[in-house]
């Protein structure tokens, strides 16, 4: 009489050609279990220390066949080494691990997370008692870099006939998704509660700053740039990183305000055609109108220098502010301010008028 792995002693019984029959309960599981059936078929046992289908031991077979059954997300591992074998559902939850990973040790594919892992396996293989946990955090490599997955995870025990256990049977829940959105959603909460009652702008950063950095997990490091009174931005709120270390808040906090336009809200007044040399004002006329249409006269009456005459005919560029080549080196002076070329409307110098009572009264009698 044949077992039901085939054969005498578990080992299968041979056709007229010699070669072995798998046993009918792998012969079916294999046919139904899709893809992952036809692999574990197809592949090479006699290079492992399982060997050849045909002399697996009986609670083997029945594990592999309840896995390949199954629409769950199942895992097994089976011997010392923790030789692995899973089906279908459970291949995205490895994602470019597969399929290198069938009937090879766990250590060896699961290296990254083996700390993990491993006492997991090993407890239960040692006493025989199984492990469930919810949201289990493990870190895998599944797509080229390492990621944080978590699972929900059951692991039992597979025992032989004699009752000592041989393998581990893992039914698998990947819910990272689901702790990832619910971690996010209560980062936000708790910003949201917390800035209801900051009364200055860098009380903001700071408390940002601190909320943040309670959830090192999805924010490794922040840095939190307002803007002042001034328009600067300025380094209001650092977390995960020495404040000392970040250059580019000090370099933002010495540059100028700039105008609307883009251009730096600093005075580009120049002495005027006559060399008076006088002081602007404290808000010059550069500063006060983004873009003006008429230039008026510098404190003596004289035309600022380097401001073309509408007569002018030169293609030179119309030099707003400073004195243009040209007529530095032609005076030996230097400009005393070096911005570059603008392109201005052209100014023409007031002419002084009189009113016609002042004419009136003027004239001999």
């Amino acid at each position: 009489m044949s077992s039901a792995q085939g054969g005498e002693g578990g080992r299968g019984s041979f056709s007229g050609t010699g070669e072995a029959e798998l046993p009918p309960l792998l012969t079916a599981a294999f046919a139904a279990g899709g893809e992952m059936g036809q692999r574990l078929h197809a592949f090479d046992w006699s290079t492992t220390p399982l060997g050849a289908p045909e002399a697996w031991p009986p609670a083997l077979c029945h594990a592999v066949s309840m896995m390949l059954s199954s629409r769950a997300q199942i895992v097994m591992f089976w011997g010392e080494d923790h030789r692995a074998f899973y089906n279908d559902a459970y291949r995205p939850t490895i994602g470019a691990k597969h399929p290198a990973v069938i009937g090879q040790p766990a250590r060896v594919h699961w290296v990254e997370t083996w700390e993990v892992l491993g006492p997991l396996l090993e407890g239960v293989r040692r006493t025989g008692e199984p492990y469930r946990g919810e949201n289990h955090p493990f870190v895998i490599d599944r797509h080229g870099f390492l990621e944080d997955v978590y699972l929900d995870v059951s692991y039992d025990p597979i025992r032989d006939a004699d009752g000592t256990v041989k393998g581990v049977f893992c039914f698998v829940n990947e819910t990272t998704g689901r702790v990832v959105g619910e971690r996010r959603l209560r980062a936000l909460a708790e910003l949201g509660s917390r800035l209801a009652d900051v009364q200055s702008m860098r009380e903001l950063g700071r408390v940002a700053a601190r909320v943040l950095d309670g959830y090192r997990t999805d924010l490794p490091f922040s840095l939190l740039w307002l803007y002042d009174a001034a328009g600067s931005p300025v380094l209001t709120g650092c977390a995960g990183v020495d404040p000392g270390r970040v250059s580019g808040g000090r370099r933002s906090r010495r540059r100028p305000p700039r105008t609307p336009r883009g251009r730096p809200d600093r005075c580009r007044w120049a002495t005027c055609s006559t060399g008076c040399r006088r002081t602007p004002p404290s808000t010059p006329w550069c500063c006060r109108s983004p873009r003006p249409t008429s230039r008026p006269a510098c404190w003596c009456s004289g035309s600022p220098a380097g401001f073309r005459s509408p007569t002018t005919t030169s293609t030179s560029p119309t030099w707003w502010g400073r004195r243009s080549p040209a007529q530095s080196a032609s005076s030996g002076r230097t400009s005393r301010n070096a911005r570059g070329p603008r392109s201005w409307p052209r100014w023409t110098a007031p002419r002084p008028t009189s009113s016609p009572t002042s004419a009136t009264s003027s004239a001999p009698r």
